[in-house]
């Protein structure tokens, strides 16, 4: 007696999307790394060994991921080397990050290639998933839940929302979810996620989060509809929220000691001090802050909380960007904004026809957008869950020969 063939299982989109989310945050939140390149390189792993579990052609595009990278190591090299002619470098360090490079070059890859592989609906709803998963951990505190409150971490975190240690952290990586969930939603539930979205505002007191609603608002509606829905909503939730905590983030005079204000203008400043210190030719790879500044505000910053804060980072990732690649870095994020701007208008079609649209391009898209908060407003790095959604979505925009996406018995 012969029967049907039994079904392959299914490839668990969702999961691989949430341990992205959350992994690279956990892991940092509990202390056992003081980054979050560790969570982020482990959740690349992941993605890889269970993409490569399946029959979805990933060796290829893998190898190609492999040269690329490995032509990008040796411009970097080159860089760094000529970087270390005009300043001190710690070439050990620089080289240290070779291997998570790759690893979150691998693991994008292998994302991009697996949103590709499964249904366009099963995709719809892992995105979604992503999405309400992050708004759930968003609320919880809010409703008399706060596992903050439980277990704070081993380090003191001034508004933790476990998993994350901050406010902002989460803000940047629901950003591409949010944005995603806002443009293929028909205009009566996208008016309910606005208002969502501006209640999280209010919750997280988030600037980064206020900053993020505000660019998915401008990309989502349209014609009049935008400043009458923006001025109703503000009209009513202005007069019932304190502006202290957003006014003093915005207060740029030279004696404000808000922390999130002094981390970004040290951004600026880092920026000024590497194209001085280096004729324009940046501090090389992974050198940002490593031997340390001579910029004031980084010794208020020191005077206020004891440690160098964000002084690796830059504060946003256009800091660093700039600040260790120079004139390059310069170029690196015109093109970049460049991409951003074509994905808004992208974005703006979707959102007049939600509609048939093809969910991995439009996460792709929503992720640029989200590239554009980290570039200009806040960034933790170079190895995030965000960016491993990055690379994500620009191997998809490139599109460089990925599977189409598969027929449904192919993979359920």
């Amino acid at each position: 007696m012969t029967g049907a063939a039994p079904s392959a299982p299914r490839l668990p989109i969702a999961a691989l999307l949430l341990a992205l989310i959350f992994l690279p945050t956990l892991v940092f939140y509990t202390g056992a790394t003081s980054s979050l390149a560790l969570g982020a390189v482990g959740a690349a792993l992941l993605i890889i060994v269970t993409v490569a579990a399946f029959p979805v052609g990933l060796q290829r595009p893998l190898a190609n991921a492999i040269a690329w990278v490995l032509g990008i190591f040796i411009i970097i090299t080159l860089h760094l080397l000529i970087a270390g002619l005009l300043r001190s470098v710690d070439i050990p360090h620089a080289f240290a990050s070779f291997a998570p490079v790759l690893l979150m070059a691998l693991g994008g890859v292998a994302l991009a290639i697996a949103v590709r592989a499964v249904p366009p609906a099963q995709l719809d709803a892992a995105i979604l998933a992503g999405f309400w998963a992050l708004v759930l951990v968003s609320l919880l505190p809010a409703i008399g839940l706060d596992v903050a409150r439980v277990y704070a971490g081993p380090g003191y975190y001034v508004k933790p929302i476990f998993p994350f240690t901050e406010p902002s952290h989460l803000a940047l990586i629901l950003m591409p979810f949010f944005l995603y969930a806002s443009v293929t939603a028909p205009l009566r539930r996208r008016l309910l996620l606005l208002g969502l979205g501006l209640l999280l505002v209010i919750v997280l007191e988030s600037l980064v989060l206020a900053a993020g609603w505000l660019l998915i608002a401008l990309i989502c509606m349209r014609g009049v509809v935008l400043p009458l829905v923006v001025v109703a909503i503000l009209a009513v939730v202005l007069t019932q929220l304190d502006l202290t905590y957003y006014i003093e983030r915005l207060d740029f005079s030279g004696d404000s000691q808000n922390l999130s204000t002094l981390v970004y203008l040290q951004g600026w400043e880092l920026i000024d001090e590497a194209l001085r210190g280096t004729s324009g030719w940046g501090q090389g790879f992974q050198q940002l802050g490593l031997l340390g500044t001579d910029s004031p505000i980084s010794a208020v910053i020191y005077a206020l909380i004891g440690n160098d804060s964000n002084l690796r980072d830059g504060g946003f990732l256009g800091a660093k960007i700039v600040g260790e690649f120079g004139l390059l870095g310069i170029a690196l994020v015109a093109a970049l904004l460049v991409a951003i701007a074509r994905s808004a208008l992208f974005l703006r079609k979707v959102a007049r026809r939600p509609g048939g649209q093809d969910p991995a391009l439009v996460l792709a898209h929503a992720v640029y957008i989200g590239l554009f908060v980290e570039l200009a407003l806040r960034s933790t790095g170079y190895f995030t869950g965000g960016m491993l959604l990055v690379v994500m979505a620009t191997q998809l925009r490139l599109g460089t020969r990925l599977p189409a996406p598969a027929p449904q018995a192919a993979i359920a």
